[in-house]
């Protein structure tokens, strides 16, 4: 099957994307005691604990 320029265009736009959430997901595991502390901080009547997890994508 050949490839169009427009499918390989979107495979590495794709990858590029996944790179990049991948990043992001490294950086808040990273730093996640921090992001809880900003959460508590600002969560009025809430702590970090009380709150769900969140399961679904």
């Amino acid at each position: 099957m050949k490839k169009t320029v427009v499918s390989v265009h979107k495979e590495e736009e794709l990858s590029k994307a996944k790179d990049y959430a991948e990043q992001l997901l490294q950086g808040i595991i990273a730093k996640l005691k921090e992001v809880d502390s900003h959460i508590d901080k600002f969560a009025i009547d809430w702590t970090v604990d009380r709150m769900p997890a969140t399961t679904e994508i």
